[in-house]
């Protein structure tokens, strides 16, 4: 009985050895692996890395000026873009809405046009305004929130935001169509084969073509190209263009 009692002892003894040796291991282990994780940097997002700006073995500490490198969340990009004061008043004074956030809400979806010339897949939603007007340029700078599903943005990307405009009650005509005269803009209209100048009201000037408010009406008849240098009641044989034919023909000047 005595001897079972010893060997009992001196197994117990055992474990509690092997128990201790465990417990050593696994703060050595415990230790070992929070060794390797300060060895490793962990991103807190998912994206694209830039330039790695470090050699493997170099010394690095949160005190570091440069960064190690950069990691881009590319799944929604920023867009940014300016107006002039005249504009951003034009803004306050037509937009829908009482407050600016819901000026901005009302806004429609703005398109990006791309450095090739190319419009972007993805329409994007005005959500952003600065709070000032930048007195270096004179202008307020707006931020546009653009969906990027299949990673065709990065960061630095340039090109234009194109936001479309709405007119009721509007007359078009290729710009070519009209001529400015002391401050006036005119057409000429045709009636039994005359052209008489008359003044018309431009509300807007976009993609070669005038936005007409007062001046002409439906049904009338104006000559399209080379009001420069004619004059009232020029006889004229009119010879019918499509507008599209008309505003396509119109070389941007730079």
């Amino acid at each position: 009985m005595a001897r079972a009692q010893a060997q009992l002892a001196q197994a117990i003894a055992a474990k509690q050895q092997a128990s201790a040796g465990a417990a050593q291991a696994q703060a050595n282990y415990k230790g070992a692996r929070e060794n390797v994780n300060y060895s490793i940097i962990r991103a807190p997002i998912s994206g694209i890395v830039g330039k790695i700006n470090m050699r493997n073995g170099s010394l690095v500490g949160p005190s570091d000026v440069t960064p190690i490198t950069t990691v881009s969340d590319t799944n929604e990009l920023y867009a940014y873009f300016s107006m002039n004061e005249k504009e951003y008043f034009d803004f306050l004074k037509n937009a829908k809405g009482a407050t600016l956030s819901e000026k901005l809400k009302n806004m429609p979806m703005a398109e990006l046009i791309l450095a090739n010339g190319e419009p972007y897949g993805e329409k994007g939603r005005i959500e952003a305004v600065t709070g000032q007007i930048n007195p270096a340029t004179g202008s307020v700078q707006f931020r546009v929130s653009l969906p990027n599903p299949q990673k065709l943005l990065s960061n630095g990307n340039s090109g234009s935001i194109r936001i479309p405009k709405y007119y009721d009650n509007v007359l078009v005509l290729p710009e070519s169509a009209t001529y400015e005269q002391q401050g006036l803009v005119y057409v000429y209209k045709v009636e039994k084969d005359t052209a008489n100048n008359a003044v018309i009201e431009v509300v807007d000037r976009v993609d070669n073509m005038v936005i007409i408010k007062e001046g002409v009406t439906k049904g009338e008849t104006v000559v399209a190209e080379g009001v420069a240098s004619m004059k009232p009641k020029t006889a004229v044989k009119p010879q019918p263009k499509s507008l599209d034919e008309i505003v396509n023909a119109i070389k941007p000047i730079f």
